[in-house]
């Protein structure tokens, strides 16, 4: 069964079509997805208490983003352009905020979804020790940090670096345990950069 299936969601702030894609998504997974009001989608609203979390765009969500709260009341999916997330939410992170393109496909509509609300349900506290190293390597600025959001909040350490040959180098400099590659990088493709780091002995288990 879905973590989805029963759930409700509140969407607000999207256009038609990318609500209604949004909302058949979720619906497909057995959730309980509707539109509500723009005025009904602020943070304290009576109107949410009934939705266990809301989807909204970068406009709409604004209001949430008070970097003062410990918290979320609940857990929020932020949808919107490449520029609109790289100008209004990029350095925000928590268990209980995601983000999204409007592009997004169903399945990651879907998986996104499923992640926050895991993630709301609470979890087991990281185990004592190192936190795991990833270098995201990317040359697309947004998608380096949305990816570098995600693996922040579920207590990852981040390098971020655009092209290939930087990326091998860093990769030797701090021994990272996972490497996130982009296929289209300038120097090298991701292929190219994950050939050479399986090629060095002390590179070769990076995952």
């Amino acid at each position: 069964m879905s973590v989805l299936s029963g759930k409700r969601v509140a969407v607000a702030g999207l256009e038609a079509a990318v609500a209604s894609r949004i909302v058949a998504a979720l619906d497909g997974a057995d959730a309980f997805c509707r539109r509500i009001p723009d005025l009904d989608a602020v943070p304290g609203s009576t109107a949410l208490v009934k939705y266990d979390m809301m989807v909204a765009s970068t406009n709409i969500a604004a209001s949430w983003f008070d970097k003062s709260r410990r918290r979320m009341e609940r857990s929020l999916l932020v949808v919107g352009t490449s520029a609109d997330l790289e100008q209004q939410v990029v350095g925000l992170s928590g268990r209980d905020i995601d983000f999204m393109l409007e592009t997004a496909a169903e399945d990651e509509i879907r998986l996104r979804a499923e992640r926050l609300l895991v993630a709301g349900a609470g979890r087991p506290n990281q185990a004592v020790g190192r936190a795991p190293i990833v270098v995201i390597a990317d040359d697309d600025v947004t998608v380096s940090a949305l990816v570098r959001q995600l693996l922040v909040s579920d207590g990852m350490t981040c390098h971020s670096v655009a092209d290939g040959p930087g990326t091998l180098t860093m990769v030797k400099e701090i021994r990272p345990d996972v490497l996130v590659l982009d296929v289209q990088m300038p120097g090298m493709t991701g292929f190219e950069v994950l050939s050479a780091v399986k090629a060095e002995a002390e590179t070769a288990g990076t995952r």
